[in-house]
């Protein structure tokens, strides 16, 4: 399907290029980027050779076997027959012979994940990237047999999993395989993808400010006499409050009157008065602690 897909190009199997030193690596990638732990790639403008950093295959094989090779090389080889769905993708991204109307826009969109949560995932990658990678690790596992060895490229898996449930295990391969245009088409599935990441994300942000929150209230409750140590207690829940609301105030407008702003709302009130602004910097200073202390006497 793959070969079809792509013409008069030779059915053969691409030549694998073991690159021996860092230098002739960065030389054959051709991009001025960090290649130190690569372990293979293809050129798209060349997809009939894959190139190998020797000497990082050969740590990688010592410490987790041979199967670690097959995994690894057949996602490159995949690469090579899905190079004519890469170039259109390529093509799109340019601009003049784009196949829809805003398509890079939506292959720009980016999915970000926590690697505090994950660590060594790749924690942020674009629909392009996905579209992608994600084919190669797909069809290298299903023509292996293997699982994946790559930490990093875990989220994309787990969020490239979605695709061809959302679009179609014949769709996903018509597009990527095949470079069939309507099928890539009906892949722009990934920018739902994208939002649902970007949703999960904000809900995960007010989640963690709320808890930070609650927890600068909880340690400076109203009522507590006001010495030097309170005050930095204050300004750290006048803050944390402000972050809240800012949040919440654009993302969840509604969940506001289910939290306690009063701090905020009192400090803000006579700073308003006063012709001023909130404001981190030390000229302020003055003026938010005396903004602390009138409204933390009105509040207790």
């Amino acid at each position: 399907e793959a070969f079809a897909a792509r013409g008069k190009l030779a059915k053969t199997t691409p030549e694998l290029v073991f690159v021996p030193t860092q230098a002739e690596c960065d030389k054959a990638f051709g991009i001025r980027t960090d290649t130190a732990n690569m372990i293979g790639f293809i050129q798209r403008d060349d997809p009939s050779r894959v190139y190998v950093h020797t000497a990082n295959l050969v740590k990688c094989a010592k410490k987790l076997g041979p199967n670690y090779v097959k995994s690894t090389m057949s996602h490159e080889l995949i690469h090579n027959l899905t190079n004519p769905v890469i170039m259109r993708i390529a093509s799109d991204m340019k601009g003049p012979s784009a196949c829809y109307p805003g398509v890079q826009k939506d292959l720009a969109l980016t999915f970000n994940f926590d690697r505090i949560k994950a660590p060594g995932i790749k924690e942020a990658f674009s629909v392009r990237e996905l579209i992608m990678e994600f084919g190669a690790e797909h069809f290298a596992s299903k023509a292996t047999g293997l699982s994946s060895y790559s930490v990093s490229y875990a989220p994309v898996r787990a969020t490239g999993n979605k695709l061809p449930e959302i679009v179609g295990k014949d769709v996903f391969r018509k597009a990527v395989l095949g470079n069939d245009p309507v099928a890539y088409r009906k892949v722009e599935a990934a920018k739902a993808l994208q939002g649902q990441n970007a949703r999960t994300n904000i809900a995960d942000q007010a989640d963690k400010a709320v808890v930070v929150c609650r927890a600068a209230q909880a340690a400076v409750p109203f009522g507590t006499p006001l010495t030097a140590a309170t005050l930095e207690k204050v300004d750290v829940r006048y803050w944390n409050e402000s972050a809240l609301y800012d949040t919440l105030e654009q993302h969840f407008h509604v969940q506001i009157e289910n939290f306690d702003f009063r701090l905020l709302n009192a400090v803000d009130a006579l700073l308003k008065r006063q012709g001023a602004s909130p404001d981190f910097g030390e000229e302020s200073r003055v003026a938010m602690t005396a903004a602390y202390r009138a409204a933390w006497l009105s509040l207790k």
